[in-house]
This record gives C-alpha cells, structure tokens and sequence, in this order.
C-alpha cells in the first residue's frame, strides 16, 4: 500500500465503493464518485504547477471539494497551507507569503488564485506521490499573540493522528460523523480526514449555524459523532436529564478550551451521555481523552494520554515533577511534529517533544489538569499564580455562566489579578466563594462583567482582549459591559 494520505481513500474506494462518504443538503457521493473527483483534482492542481513540494494555499467554504481537495494535494505531493476564508485578502496574502504558499485555491477572484473549474475533465490518478516522511500540512496556529507559527507535518504523522482518533475515541467507518467545524482549523480537517480514512459517512453542516438549527440538523442526519467547540454547547438548548437534547450521538467530542467540571457533568446529563473531551494542539495533534464514563468522577480533568502518546510534566530545568505539581507539559509520540515553522520561514527542529505552552499537572492515576497557559502565569509579589485553578473555583457557583481571570501590571506587586464573569452573581457572593476556597493572594483585586467573554477566531477566550479591557477600566469593580 502507497505511503500517501490519499491511499486511505483509494482503499475504501477499492474495498466499498457504493458505501456513502460524504453528504452536503442534497449532494451525497459514494467512495467510488469521491475517489474518482479526488483523481480529477489533482489532474487540475497538476495543469496549475502544483506537484510535489509545492505549497498551496486553500481558502474555502466548508464544501465537498475543499474536503477532498486535501486528499488531492497528498496525491501530487503538494503542501497544504489552510488559509480561514472569513480573512481579508491581505490577510489572507499576508500569510501565504508568510508560508511560502505559491498560490491560493480561492473562489475569490484576486490576483495569486485560483479557482476550481466548475467542470473537470476524468483523470486516472494511478500513480501517487511518495508520501511517507515527506511534508503535507503547514499547521497554523496563531495562540494568544496574533502572530502566526506552525507545525509541518508528514503524510505519515497524519496518519497517525488518524490512529490515536480512532483508538482513543473510537472513531470508525460504522459512524455518520457531522462536521460543524471550519476545516481551516485543526480540528474540523483532522477529523474530516480520518473519518474518510476509516470508511465512515461525512456529513458536512457548514458553519455557522444557529445552536437550535444545528440540534435539529444532527438528530435529522442521524449523526453518530461530531466535534463541537464549549462556547457552542452553552449554546444549544438543553435537554432534561435522562433525556438529552442528542441521544443519536455516540461520541460528543469537545475541545477548544476546557470546561468547568460542573459544566461538563451538566452537559453529560443534559446533552449528551456520549460527551468526550479531547485535549489537542492544532500543531502537535492529540494529546489527553476524558472519556463519557470518567466525566462523573474526573471532569476537573483533561484526562489521561491518549494511544500512542507520551506526556510528561517538567519544570524550567526540563526535569520531570511529583505527582500533582504543576509544571510545563510536554508530549511526543508517532503523530506528533519534530518541527515548528515562523512566518519568517525559519524552520526549527525540536529535541523530540512538542510543548503547546500549557502548564498543567498529572495525579498517581494519570490524569491531566490545566493550569493555565505558560505566557499567562500571573506573577503577585514574587508568587505564581494559575489563572485556570482560579477560574474553576469561581465556576462552582451555579450563577457563573463564564469566567476567565488574566493579569494585569501594576508597579507594587507586580500583576493584580483581574476576573471577568458572565452571570447573575454579586461580587459580595463571589468575594465569600473565593474566600473559602482560594489562599488570599489568588483572590481576584478587580471584578468585571460581560455579556459574554470575547472569543478568537478559533472561538477560545480572548484573553489579549480582556487584558485590553481590564488596563482600560483600572480596578473599576463595578464596570458592567
């Protein structure tokens, strides 16, 4: 069997050709239909100069094409660089420059894309491109700091990440796995791929979709799984216990942030008794699976490694910690990069483990908590404090929708420790909760709240943004946005 990515296609074509792979409203294409408009794709980047090595830029809608266009791009041995098509087209220039992209798959008609003819001629796509070690992805991430990085990423480092979903999840070809999810993000393209990969059915519900119309989109389609982001799930209307809103899904996978452990036991009962959280990084892959049957007893975790992946926790001196310290967090495994690129171009080897800049701590059984990321470590009078060991106290009281805690400078102590809330909640209530439960020099000095937390791109919370926002109200305690 070929090393490519695209052979995982072929295969299914092969062995169930009249088995559905994707659906989208009307339009549904069987293995055989989807492996022959794969061929015809890469006949159509081949006549663009688009083949092996090539970087290529694609800023689609979530449709069937840009789906099987990845597939297309493993086939000739090009580069996928995933551009968001929400973007500007500066932006979006900015960053195929950045990346070295030769051009940009586009329905946009600007100068450097192209588009895809609305008609392609048969090709015969028998021979592919060595894939194996070769490079397949640009995986973008912007973190917290706006600037682009990302991870380059193999043919066979894929199909790893493919494996770890599929053990560690239980992803196969028996599921009708629903993607609300941009493939531009990591999320949405990995598992549109490996769903393929593994036989299943793709059903593609373009975003953004009301929480309602989305409810009522996956019960019709008979999903099986899907990946939704927390910000989403607070969304959707709730079902009762013992009856959720979802009971046709197997597999609600949740990543993006983590959740209060209330809240995921609360989602658990009331949406889905299949709710799974996945601990990733858009540029490392899979890291740590809370399985459903561990929510009741370990929600205030990420949960343990998942397969084929190797977790340490270490401090600034690279040695590993006890048992319940926090330190940096670091993994590695067969699907997990060995090498980071800037938007300078400078490509960077590592020493054999991917660190996504979260501190975190592991308890004797093996499970993971967040303390937050590494840049936001607020610093009090010569003290560490984890914003996310913080925001999870707060998060107990039931009128808390959303809380996020950043730091800010000041010139005695170094940060004050700012909190912003979503909910009905006094801060005579919230200054008695944290009382109880955290050592003075974690309670927050300023308190603000908001209609809701304001969120990136990829839908995390936009903690440059509250900082902004926090410097601009001072110690207002009773600013209300």
């Amino acid at each position: 069997m070929s090393d490519n990515l695209a052979a995982l296609v072929r295969v299914q074509a092969h062995h169930q050709p009249a088995h559905r792979a994707l659906e989208l409203g009307d339009t549904a294409l069987d293995y055989a239909s989807a492996w022959q408009r794969i061929a015809a794709l890469a006949g159509w980047l081949d006549t663009q100069g688009i083949t092996r090595g090539t970087r290529i830029g694609v800023a689609l809608p979530e449709t069937i094409d840009h789906v099987l266009l990845h597939f297309a791009i493993a086939a000739v041995g090009a580069v996928l660089v995933p551009v968001d098509h929400r973007a500007t087209v500066s932006e979006q220039d900015r960053l195929a420059t950045a990346f070295g992209a030769h051009r940009i798959v586009s329905p946009c008609n600007a100068e450097g894309r192209i588009a895809i003819p609305d008609a392609l001629p048969e090709a015969d796509l028998t021979q592919l491109a060595r894939g194996g070690d070769n490079d397949w992805l640009v995986s973008l991430s912007s973190g917290s700091t706006g600037e682009p990085k990302g991870a380059l990423v193999t043919h066979n480092q894929m199909r790893e990440r493919f494996v770890t979903q599929w053990r560690s999840l239980g992803l196969s070809g028996a599921d009708r796995f629903a993607l609300a999810t941009p493939l531009c993000f990591g999320a949405g393209r990995s598992f549109a791929m490996s769903t393929l990969a593994a036989g299943g059915t793709l059903v593609l519900l373009p975003p953004p979709m009301a929480p309602a119309a989305l409810a009522e989109a996956l019960q019709a389609n008979a999903a099986t799984a899907t990946f939704l982001v927390p910000t989403l799930l607070r969304r959707l209307p709730a079902g009762n216990p013992g009856a959720p809103l979802l009971p046709c899904l197997r597999r609600l996978i949740v990543s993006g942030e983590p959740m209060a452990a209330d809240e995921a036991r609360r989602f658990c009962n009331t949406i889905s008794n299949g709710l799974t959280g996945y601990y990733a990084s858009s540029e490392g892959g899979g890291i740590s699976v809370l399985d459903a049957v561990d929510v009741a007893t370990h929600a205030d975790s990420v949960g343990r490694a998942a397969h084929g992946v190797e977790v340490e926790i270490v401090n600034e001196a690279e040695h590993r910690v006890t048992p319940g310290t926090v330190g940096r967090l670091r993994y590695r495994g067969p699907g997990v990069t060995m090498r980071t690129i800037d938007a300078a171009g400078h490509v960077t080897e590592n020493d054999g483990w991917f660190y996504p800049g979260d501190l975190a701590s592991r308890d004797a059984d093996g499970y993971l908590r967040l303390a937050g990321r590494s840049k936001d470590v607020i610093v009090r009078g010569g003290i560490n404090i984890y914003p996310a060991e913080i925001e999870y106290q707060i998060a107990e009281l039931p009128a808390v929708h959303e809380v996020a805690v950043v730091g800010v400078a000041t010139q005695e102590r170094g940060e004050a420790v700012h909190a912003f809330v979503v909910g009905d909640v006094t801060e005579a209530d919230l200054q008695a909760h944290c009382r109880t439960h955290l050592a003075p020099y974690k309670q927050p000095e300023a308190w603000h709240w908001l209609k809701a937390l304001p969120r990136t791109k990829a839908e995390k919370t936009d903690r440059a943004r509250l900082r902004a926002l926090a410097e601009t109200n001072g110690t207002d305690t009773g600013d209300r946005a």
